[in-house]
């Protein structure tokens, strides 16, 4: 609820971080994660990575000003 209204920084059990990539690690086998709004079981290590410029996103161009 803070990350939703900008307040972060104010959450004591909570850390914001940035990378490039991740690795997720646990004594399990398989650990539930949701994405999207769904719930998958997933194979461990989880290893996540950003793709710069792989989405491409079309928006509507911006309507003149009066």
């Amino acid at each position: 609820l803070r990350a939703l209204f900008g307040r972060l920084r104010q959450a004591t059990d909570f850390e914001a971080l940035t990378t490039q990539t991740l690795r997720i690690e646990t004594r399990h086998k398989n650990l539930p994660v949701a994405t999207d709004g769904e719930v998958s079981v997933m194979e461990m290590p989880l290893e996540y990575r950003v793709r710069p410029a792989s989405l491409r996103v079309i928006v509507p161009a911006a309507e003149p000003k009066p």
